[in-house]
């Protein structure tokens, strides 16, 4: 498993993964040291103010060059994060009958999927994403709730791309 994962957790009890703590830092110091023995940069951390928006990213996503597949030696774990979004409770209602969930209910389990998908973008967007997204293949899904999510309450979105592993295929990645 990755750091991120789609990670979500409430905002007024964050506590992060202490392996994503140490990455950031690793990358950090990694940074540091790039310019001194010029290593390659094995983790890319991105702490956003807020949720990019869709529809300035999709150029990036779209327009940005990657080179082939074969030059990645070790593609660099990618991780976004943004702290203190809000769960709108018209948009979560609108979400839930629109995909036929009980209105009344708890907050459907795949809504932080779709909360977190700007940062899937964002990660996508930056040239360090080695792969061409519009070639992705989504190979399966696992969503795990750990606890009840509430409108109204601000949470933390922690999303990385990671767990690069070469297949007959191409290359394959958690997100």
């Amino acid at each position: 498993r990755c750091a991120g994962q789609c990670l979500v957790e409430s905002a007024d009890h964050v506590q992060r993964p202490e392996s994503l703590q140490r990455r950031a830092l690793v990358f950090i110091l990694q940074q540091l040291d790039q310019s001194r023995r010029n290593r390659p940069i094995t983790a890319f951390c991105q702490q956003l103010p807020r949720l990019p928006r869709v529809w300035a990213t999709y150029p990036w996503v779209l327009l940005t060059k990657r080179p082939p597949i074969a030059e990645f030696v070790e593609p660099p774990e990618i991780v976004a994060s943004v702290d203190g979004v809000l769960l709108d409770a018209a948009h979560v209602q609108r979400y839930a009958a629109m995909c036929g969930f009980d209105p009344g209910a708890d907050l459907p389990v795949t809504f932080p999927h779709v909360l977190s998908m700007p940062l899937h973008l964002k990660i996508f967007a930056l040239g360090a994403f080695p792969l061409r997204p519009m070639g992705l293949i989504h190979l399966s899904n696992v969503i795990e709730q750990h606890a009840t999510l509430e409108p109204g309450r601000p949470l933390a979105i922690t999303v990385a791309a990671c767990n690069y592993r070469r297949t007959d295929a191409g290359l394959a990645f958690d997100m």
